[in-house]
């Protein structure tokens, strides 16, 4: 007989038993989901609806539903803006568009003749200006035809559940320009940071948060400004809104900007998702394109997406490399083993109910290996650039310095060492370069030891780059001095910018955190002195943002370093009639329920709470939190994907539900590329 196993799979969380809370958090993934369905997909009745998406709106609706999911919501179609469309006026019409002048014109385009849909509802990412509302109300004959305008607030890309970012292209570029440029450029680009941001609050969906920034920086203590005056407005606005309640449980926003962590953008990261887009990036964030035999013995590629949705991705992602080279394999070799008969085909002699039991088990134990036969290929990859680009000397070396366990001359005489060794890669040594730079203090560092360096490593073109970072780290120092007589910060210009990130996060540490005092030589190997000591499970660097999340989670974030934004900042805003509110009802007034951003009700399941909330994060397994109240940091320039892992290391070690957000995801070899255009 046929066994119909299908071999094991990802557990939740292995030994650790599964508590039942009445409370239950999907993260800011779940929040834009939850958000979508109730207050789009399900506001629209009809069983055959029509979804029309411009780029924006096609990345948030691909970030979290799929196609099945779609179509048990009543979408049977999902249609580009800016393509001919044939009509389907049976159907009604959901656009879910950014708030400009192109895409509304193309909307109405759809309505100056003969209609293409049985009704019209428009969604706005965010939230339309006066002016777009007046392009609306100009043309009559489309105002008869549109039944729902509202400002959904989401004009931001969750990828996963405890991340979300902008994506802003050249973000670094324009937050942190050479001083010659220093103009509005920056300033527009904060301004819409501080317009987005309440779109994050807005599908958090638990009242007016409290707004923190990093004090050393004149850029996040703006962004801080900004969102606040932004909430203000919206409050006004729309006085019922989530973001003008009072809850005890409302969200705590960190704003930092790039310069408070310099070191972990110049890392390689030793876990399997960091390794795989440091290595071999995937395209557009989460396509693997793997090289593959087909039938007939010819050569082809096939496309994979690896996210949410991969039960061994979500399961393995965060894990240390050395984990996923021995199981991966392990696991397919099992699954091929507890299913020979699937496996090899079925036997001519199988009676009628084996072939039966084969084939409902075929479709799930061919999925399964074609998922772990890609996690195997793309751990081959990446081992083939590891070993390529000797990497387990380079990140070994790359700990010792981001964690400061060995003194400056044994780093220095290493980095010059590897600078002459021309058998590392030249991007490996100048990212060596630039992070001994980034962890080492200027009156150490000398300017004549670092032409000594770039000397021995044949730089001397990229002078340029790692002036570029000395003026990216030492900003932090310019601009605390600016913010020193504002809203908060202290002032010390005797203290070099690199001692004072030491001495936060030394403070970070002293408040209840600790390094790993592991050392390791990369994948499969060990440096301890003890040659029986077990492999290393993780690199010894901590993140700066998994120690201010954690300080923050513990109460333990100083408010000297940290401090709370001005109340007086956020009233500063709230003065004055707006004439918004009017607008609309003049535009749906008389259909009423499609005015705009109201009180949510999908959020209030969860209520002011002291605890009892679970946190679900799919496939990975669940969280027990101690309090509903969620922490959020979000990063001015770019998280990388290493503070993406730390939300969730940071989450369980805390049991609190933090969130990372940044202005785009910030790889590696983005952040050294840009670093030449900072001068």
């Amino acid at each position: 007989m046929m066994r119909a196993t299908t071999g094991t799979e990802p557990t939740r969380e292995e030994g650790a038993p599964r508590k039942k809370a009445s409370l239950q958090s999907g993260g800011m993934l779940g929040c834009i989901k939850e958000r979508i369905t109730q207050d789009m997909f399900e506001a629209v009745p009809g069983k055959f609806k029509v979804l029309v998406c411009d780029k924006l709106g096609a990345e948030i609706i691909s970030s979290c539903f799929r196609i099945h999911e779609l179509m048990d919501l009543g979408i049977t179609l999902v249609e580009d803006l800016f393509i001919l469309r044939q009509p389907v006026i049976n159907s009604p019409a959901l656009y879910f568009i950014a708030p400009d002048r192109e895409a509304v014109d193309r909307v109405m385009q759809d309505w100056r003749r003969l209609p293409s849909y049985a009704s019209c509802h428009v969604f706005f990412t965010n939230s339309a200006p006066d002016s777009i509302i007046n392009q609306l109300a100009a043309e009559q004959k489309f105002v008869d035809r549109l039944a729902t305008c509202k400002d959904m607030f989401i004009d931001f890309t969750a990828p996963e559940r405890l991340c979300f970012h902008f994506n802003m292209i050249g973000d670094l570029n324009k937050l942190f320009p050479p001083e010659i440029a220093l103009s509005g450029g920056r300033e527009n680009i904060l301004g819409q940071v501080g317009r987005r941001l309440v779109s994050v609050v807005h599908a958090l969906a638990a009242g007016r948060p409290t707004v923190r920034y990093q004090g050393s920086s004149r850029l996040a203590l703006t962004a801080a400004r900004n969102l606040c005056e932004e909430l203000a407005n919206v409050a006004r606005t729309f006085p019922d809104s989530t973001v003008n309640q009072e809850r005890t449980d409302a969200p705590i926003f960190i704003i930092l900007d790039r310069s408070v962590d310099s070191a972990e953008p110049l890392l390689h990261n030793r876990y399997y998702q960091c390794l795989v887009q440091d290595l071999i990036p995937l395209k557009e964030g989460f396509l693997y394109e793997q090289a593959v035999t087909t039938s007939s013995g010819a050569k082809d590629t096939v496309v994979i997406p690896v996210d949410e949705q991969d039960a061994y991705w979500c399961q393995y992602r965060h894990a240390y490399f050395t984990k996923c080279l021995t199981e991966f394999p392990a696991q397919l070799k099992k699954l091929i083993e507890d299913n020979p008969a699937l496996a090899q085909g079925m036997d001519r002699g199988m009676n009628l109910k084996a072939v039966g039991s084969a084939v409902r088990a075929l479709p799930e134990f061919q999925e399964k290996k074609a998922k772990l036969s890609m996690h195997v290929d793309m751990c081959s990859s990446i081992m083939e650039q590891y070993s390529k680009m000797k990497l387990s000397q380079a990140c070994e070396l790359e700990q010792d310095m981001a964690v400061g366990r060995k003194p400056f001359k044994d780093l220095f005489d290493a980095v010059k060492r590897v600078m002459s060794d021309i058998s590392f890669p030249i991007n490996v040594r100048l990212r060596l370069l630039l992070l001994f730079i980034a962890t080492n203090e200027s009156r150490e560092l000398t300017e004549a030891k670092k032409q000594s360096l770039l000397q021995e490593g044949g730089f001397h073109s990229e002078g340029s780059r790692c002036s570029s970072l000395n003026l990216f780290i030492a900003r932090a120092g310019r601009i605390k001095q600016e913010v020193s007589g504002g809203d908060g910060g202290s002032n010390n210009n005797s203290t070099p910018p690199s001692a004072e990130k030491r001495s936060l996060r030394s403070k970070l540490l002293r408040g209840g955190q600790s390094g790993a005092s592991s050392t390791t030589s990369g994948p499969g190997a060990s440096k301890t002195s003890d040659p029986n000591a077990a492999p290393p499970t993780e690199d010894p660097f901590k993140s700066q943002c998994q120690l201010i999340a954690e300080a923050a989670a513990n109460g333990s974030l100083s408010n000297s370093d940290f401090p709370t934004i001005n109340a007086a900042v956020s009233q500063a805003a709230a003065g004055g009639p707006s004439s918004r509110a009017s607008l609309r009802a003049g535009l749906l007034g008389r259909r009423g329920g499609s005015e705009g951003a109201t009180a949510n009700t999908y959020d209030s399941r969860r209520g002011p709470n002291k605890g009892g909330v679970t946190l679900d994060l799919g496939h990975e397994g669940t969280v027990e939190l101690q309090s509903g109240q969620r922490i959020v940091l979000f990063v001015l320039g770019g998280i990388t994907y290493g503070e993406m892992r730390a939300a969730y290391q940071a989450t369980r070690a805390s049991s609190r539900e933090i969130i990372v957000g940044g202005t785009s995801i910030l790889t590696q070899e983005r952040f050294v590329s840009q670093l030449g255009t900072l001068q």
